[in-house]
């Protein structure tokens, strides 16, 4: 049964590294997940809660991508 948990420890903590390799090394500080507003109700195409600008994370793209190319936000 320890090797089993170890097992689930190694592939979060692999998990992890390869979020952060994807990122950049970039997170946001400290998400709040409790602010954030999904309008499940939406059935309008095109609508994601990325974009809704209660959650303030319209330029979270746009920061990516500059770190992608190696620009300083």
């Amino acid at each position: 049964m320890a090797s089993f948990r170890g097992l689930a420890r190694v592939a979060l903590r692999q998990a992890t590294i390869q979020c952060q390799r994807l990122m950049y090394d970039w997170g946001p500080a400290d998400p709040d997940l409790n602010s954030l507003r999904d309008r499940l109700s939406t059935a309008k195409s095109g609508y994601s809660f990325v974009a809704d600008p209660a959650n303030g994370l319209n330029d979270a793209y746009l920061e990516l991508f500059m770190r992608n190319r190696g620009y300083e936000v």
